[in-house]
């Protein structure tokens, strides 16, 4: 499950471990005022694209662990 804040300050991202009910929390490098999320699944690990609103660019998160 993944949880989104992009409006005002906050631009942070939110993934939720169905299975230990932990959060992980991660930081936007930038002010991003999200408004559309895509999500790539196909990989060994999921990779989370965001539109940047405030400075035209696109912003790629992926995991770590």
């Amino acid at each position: 499950m993944l949880c989104v804040d992009g409006i005002d300050v906050h631009d942070r991202v939110l993934r939720l471990d169905t299975k230990s009910g932990e959060f992980a929390e991660y930081q936007l490098p930038r002010t991003t005022n999200i408004r559309r999320v895509f999500v790539d699944n196909r990989g060994a690990r999921p990779v989370f694209w965001v539109g940047n609103n405030q400075s035209a660019s696109i912003i790629k998160l992926e995991t770590l662990d």
